[in-house]
């Protein structure tokens, strides 16, 4: 915030404080939030509910059902009578309860919406508190492409499995996307084990999109994957789609060729990095029905991403349709020069905002805030260890 204070201007104090607030449309709502959960936990309504209550769905009734309309009621999510009937009203009730805490969304109690629902209101505001702390310490409020300034812009929030585009800073579109995963793994070439697949977080410029990419598989992939389905199949290679070149230092790169079973699927969207992550495609369309998306090595896979190149490149660009249409046809790689360059910043926030103005409460997906809160970060760099490159 040193920057912020220098271009300051004193004479108007009031327009210099607005700028030390980050303007991401959500943060005010989420200052509302911490009010409305402080009040809660102050009062003392949190409810506890025993574990019978994970047996309750529609069509129930007794005290146990009060019991969860009150709890329910408390929180807003219910405002009819207790009656202690499990009708439709509680129903949506508990589904919007579902949807607002990323739960699987049936409607119906289960183990996990009565343990998410027995966290107290301290916590939840705890959590929010640690929301705003993320979004005054995000790029997008303190780095160089402020939310905002510039045309196009797009956030994508790992804990959201979600990535949002905004035009002259109010949101234009968004996308479900699939992260890296969370599951330890061992570094080859350093033998180190530690979470190589986890998204990185950082912020670049999206210069191009490429229609029809190849896929350079990374050699930590090769290894540990594609050669374990080479013994299992000869033919794994040819019947996928890979082809073997020979580098000029003589090594082998294994490379993917455009097609419908290309694991970048037909189009892809860099943003260059270190990291060598960036969005992309996938034929696994299944897999954007979870609510817990965290299955890459660390690229995102983007649920109609189709769309999103018809956005940059026909609305915002000077494309047609008949010409995306044509190159995506061809199977040929092409890669387009975007007309206006666009900041992708990677973060990670376990609160948001739902559609209803209801605070969303996300999975806590690589453990950050829990070790932020046991003094475990920042996380010390592995001696000797040079950025992982990730893909897919």
């Amino acid at each position: 915030l040193y920057d912020l204070y220098l271009a300051t201007d004193f004479k108007d104090l009031e327009a210099g404080l607005n700028a030390l607030v980050p303007q991401i449309p959500e943060y005010k709502k989420m200052q509302e939030g911490l009010a409305f959960y402080r009040r809660l936990a102050e009062e003392g309504l949190h409810l506890v509910l025993p574990k019978k209550a994970e047996k309750l769905l529609k069509g129930k009734s007794g005290e146990l059902v009060s019991k969860l309309q009150s709890r329910l009621k408390a929180e807003e999510y219910y405002d009819g009578e207790i009656s202690g009937t499990y009708d439709e009203a509680t129903e949506e009730a508990v589904r919007l309860y579902q949807e607002t805490h990323q739960l699987k969304i049936t409607g119906a109690m289960d183990r996990v919406s009565r343990k998410s629902m027995n966290r107290t209101f301290k916590v939840r505001a705890r959590q929010l508190v640690m929301g705003l702390m993320r979004h005054r310490e995000s790029e997008l409020h303190q780095g160089e492409w402020r939310f905002g300034t510039v045309p196009l812009q797009a956030r994508v929030n790992i804990p959201g499995f979600k990535a949002e585009f905004y035009k002259d800073g109010k949101l234009a579109r968004e996308h479900r996307v699939i992260v890296g995963n969370n599951g330890l793994s061992v570094d080859e070439k350093s033998g180190h084990k530690g979470w190589f697949n986890r998204t990185r977080l950082f912020s670049e410029k999206m210069v191009t999109v490429v229609l029809n990419p190849t896929w350079r598989v990374p050699r930590r992939i090769k290894e540990q994957e594609l050669d374990r389905e080479l013994l299992e199949d000869p033919a794994y290679y040819e019947n996928n789609g890979y082809e073997v070149r020979i580098l000029d230092d003589g090594s082998e790169q294994v490379v993917q060729l455009p097609g419908p079973g290309n694991a970048l699927g037909r189009v892809k969207f860099p943003f260059p990095n270190r990291f060598s992550i960036y969005m992309h495609d996938t034929p696994k369309k299944n897999l954007f029905n979870r609510h817990i998306r965290a299955f890459s090595h660390g690229c995102m896979r983007l649920e109609k991403p189709i769309d999103l190149a018809r956005w940059l490149l026909i609305d915002e660009g000077k494309w047609t349709e008949k010409k995306l249409k044509r190159v995506l046809d061809s199977r040929e790689v092409y890669g387009v020069p975007l007309p206006t360059k666009m900041p992708v910043t990677i973060e990670y926030n376990s609160v948001g905002v739902h559609k209803t103005g209801r605070m969303m409460f996300y999975l806590d997906v690589y453990r950050f805030d829990r070790d932020y809160y046991k003094g475990k970060t920042p996380y010390p760099r592995l001696p000797g260890r040079s950025p992982q490159t990730l893909d897919a």
